[in-house]
């Protein structure tokens, strides 16, 4: 909604951040459109480079801290590969103490992704585990938001205890369906 705030990072070989700020952005109607936009136009290449996809992923989150981007509430990370883990510089221990160091001031839930049959699935899974996220692996044709949906279901659990009695979720201004009024 638009009290979120969102950022993607691409990696390879190395790791980039998607689109022209170094800090998350407001997830307005607008903002989501640009970063899809920005999405599409990327093209596959080079290897799997998952100790500089976390690393960039937590620059970005540091970042935006730092600025005051960000919602003040969970902080998540979805993790998407289609491929395995490069090991010619970083292990699979590198990503983890990399991810358990720099997760300390957020606790982000990290929800991992391996699509496709020649995905990595230990590493992501271990990575899911570790961070109370969830790990799904995504077989060749299927339909990845399916499986991408259980990151709201998991951060709505429990919104209808009375410990949220009196919770305000701000979402953009939506068209009734029955009068065309705003709401």
């Amino acid at each position: 909604t638009v009290g979120d705030h969102l950022g993607v990072i691409e990696f390879n070989t190395d790791a980039s951040i998607v689109g022209s700020s170094n800090y998350l952005i407001q997830a307005t109607t607008i903002n989501k459109a640009s970063m899809i936009t920005s999405i599409n136009n990327l093209s596959p290449g080079g290897t799997t480079n998952f100790y500089s996809a976390f690393e960039k992923a937590f620059d970005l989150i540091d970042e935006s801290h730092s600025q005051e981007y960000t919602s003040n509430c969970h902080t998540a990370i979805l993790f998407l590969t289609d491929g395995s883990m490069n090991t010619d510089i970083y292990s699979s221990s590198d990503v983890y103490n990399l991810i358990n160091t720099r997760n300390n001031k957020y606790n982000a839930t990290i929800f991992t992704y391996s699509l496709g049959s020649s995905a990595s699935s230990v590493v992501p899974k271990e990575i899911a585990c570790e961070t109370n996220g969830v790990w799904a692996s995504i077989p060749d044709g299927d339909d990845l938001s399916d499986y991408m949906s259980a990151y709201s279901r998991l951060f709505a659990l429990g919104l209808g205890e009375s410990s949220n009695e009196g919770f305000v979720a701000w979402v953009e201004p939506y068209s009734y369906e029955t009068s065309g009024d705003y709401g």
